[in-house]
């Protein structure tokens, strides 16, 4: 009798290939139980993934084959082992074994995933360790080797570990210091705001707080110390204060050092006889000391700063002066003695000598000048009066030499006045002779010789004007006293003594 089920194609008196299917079972849910066991992230544990896909696949597929083939197999006789005394027995002997087949291998698919579970917990809970112990590992390592020092404070700044960088700054050994209140190794002068820092740090935890002061070494000297401090008493791991710290014993030296030289040319700069100044290419000061301010007229160098802010037009008197100053900056980034006259802040005029070099970045950009600057009115008003005197001198000299030499007296006189005339600055000489009056018998005088500047020099000094009412007051006075003949000037000879007297002045 033929079936009408879709699998009743499958031969009944396939009892062997129903047996094999069975052992492809067991052997395929071992295999995955095995593989899964052996699973890890290398490259071989993910062919073992893949080789259990594969394995799961086949233990599926034999197990449904399995079942198949025995409930598709009527009770019949064959020739298996009797495990019962009737033939009717048969049929429901081999599907109980395809049931318990199936059971056994759903069982056994159960234990692989149970098994890959725990496999794959215990691999995460290994790596976890082992991360955790290569962290410990690396951190004690940093702190043991730590140029720093690394301490944890209980609440009361007990010391509850320290790290071996201790003995290397401070010269103790971390036994030496555990259990001992840090404050004391603080400098007396300091334990009030490290207290504070101390104190604040408790109160808020979690907060940084930093603080630089000194502790003494083990040698008894004092040195500086940089602390940031961190609250992590809430931390089970930590339960103290961390603080780390480090020695700046040399920075605070090259600070104090600094501070020194600072201080210094801060003394330099206020107190210097000279007047020092910065400014910007365009004429404005940015920096002057308060001699300069007193060189020119000012109460302080703020207000001389906050005054002249154009100086090519508010100081030189010559606004020239200040573009040849910046040329000769320009082509030689310094220029030494340069002179000028300069007005002060009530007007008045001086002579000053100015020092100076360009200041320029790193490209050479014009940034701006700075130098000094000396009053030297004085000696400018020496070096005139000297020169006043030596072309005097000259003057004489010359005047003597005509006198000496010519033998026209009139002529000598003449050139002698002219000479004399043309060192002095002056725009007239004369010469007047006393003698007493030939019928009153009292003491004249009358004028013997004169000399007048020429009118294109006497303009250099004088105003024309002036210089002709001179020489018209210089006339009637010369008529008042009864003067006859003309007077020749411009270094001309007089006339000859006249005959009559002059009427007394």
């Amino acid at each position: 009798m033929t079936s009408t089920r879709p699998w009743a194609s499958i031969a009944y008196n396939s009892q062997q290939l129903v047996e094999l299917s069975t052992v492809i079972s067991f052997g395929a849910s071992l295999t995955t139980l095995c593989l899964t066991s052996m699973t890890k992230t290398t490259k071989i544990g993910k062919c073992c993934q893949l080789s259990s896909a594969i394995a799961i696949a086949s233990t599926i597929a034999a197990t449904h084959y399995t079942v198949m083939a025995a409930v598709s197999f009527p009770p019949q006789k064959a020739k298996i082992v009797q495990l019962y005394s009737t033939a009717d027995t048969r049929g429901s002997f081999t599907f109980s074994i395809a049931i318990a087949v199936g059971i056994a291998t759903l069982v056994i698919l159960a234990l692989a995933r149970l098994a890959y579970a725990v496999a794959r917990r215990l691999r995460t809970q290994v790596a976890t360790a082992e991360a955790l112990r290569q962290s410990e590992q690396r951190f004690r390592s940093l702190v043991q080797n730590s140029s720093d020092l690394i301490a944890v404070l209980d609440i009361n700044a007990t010391f509850r570990y320290v790290s071996p960088s201790v003995e290397k700054i401070l010269g103790y050994t971390p036994t030496q210091l555990i259990d001992r209140k840090a404050f004391d190794w603080i400098h007396p002068e300091d334990i009030d705001k490290v207290y504070a820092a101390f104190a604040s740090a408790i109160a808020n935890p979690g907060a940084n707080m930093a603080i630089e002061y000194r502790v003494r070494h083990a040698q008894g000297n004092w040195i500086y110390l940089e602390t940031i401090g961190r609250n992590l008493l809430d931390d089970a791991t930590i339960k103290g204060v961390v603080a780390n710290s480090r020695n700046i014993t040399k920075r605070k030296q090259a600070e104090e050092a600094l501070r020194q030289v600072e201080q210094n040319y801060r003394s330099i700069f206020e107190n210097a006889v000279e007047g020092i100044f910065q400014t910007t290419p365009d004429g404005g000061y940015l920096t002057v000391n308060p001699m300069l301010a007193r060189i020119y007229g000012y109460d302080s160098p703020a207000e001389l700063i906050a005054t002249i802010i154009d100086i090519k037009q508010q100081l030189y008197v010559d606004p020239n002066r200040r573009f040849q100053f910046r040329n000769l900056l320009q082509e030689q980034d310094a220029v030494w003695g340069f002179e000028s006259q300069v007005y002060r802040k009530d007007g008045s005029i001086i002579w000053i000598s100015e020092s100076a070099r360009a200041l320029r970045d790193e490209t050479g950009q014009l940034l701006g000048y700075e130098g000094t600057v000396v009053d030297i009115t004085q000696r400018k008003q020496a070096e005139t009066e000297l020169h006043k005197r030596d072309t005097l001198l000259q003057g004489v000299a010359a005047a003597m030499n005509h006198l000496l030499t010519n033998s026209d007296y009139s002529t000598a006189i003449n050139k002698a006045l002219d000479a004399l005339g043309a060192v002095t600055g002056v725009d007239r000489v004369y010469i007047y002779e006393q003698h007493c009056h030939p019928e009153s018998g009292e003491i004249g005088v009358s004028m013997r010789y004169e000399w007048t500047r020429r009118l294109e020099e006497a303009e250099r000094g004088r105003a024309e004007i002036k210089s002709q009412k001179s020489k018209v007051k210089s006339q009637n006075e010369e008529r008042e006293n009864g003067r006859t003949g003309e007077n020749l000037h411009n270094g001309s000879p007089t006339p000859p003594f006249p005959h009559s007297p002059t009427p007394p002045l």
